[in-house]
């Protein structure tokens, strides 16, 4: 499961949909699983999840540049994030 932080103003109201692009390779969408939140009279912190098989971490692992977008919110795995995901793959592989 890879779990995301998404932090906003207010309460997170999306669908709680994420979309994959690995190397401008557009994935299917997967349903993120809510699995807290922290709040303070700033901000929310929603932890969401998104289970993948074994070969779609591989797939996403071994990009050279991984994007993703929950509802508006858009980001982008950096180097250093692919490299730890490619050592958990290594693992699994064992």
């Amino acid at each position: 499961m890879l779990l995301f932080a998404l932090t906003t103003k207010g309460k997170y109201q999306g669908a709680g949909i994420i979309r994959m692009i690995r190397d401008d390779v557009l994935f299917p969408p997967y349903t993120l699983k809510r699995l807290g939140v922290k709040q303070n009279e700033e901000w929310y912190r929603e932890i969401l999840g998104v289970t993948l098989s074994p070969s779609a971490f591989t797939n996403i692992a071994n990009g050279k540049k991984v994007e993703f977008q929950i509802d508006n919110y858009e980001f982008s795995f950096k180097e250093s994030h692919l490299v730890a995901l490619r050592d958990i793959v290594s693992r699994m592989a064992k």
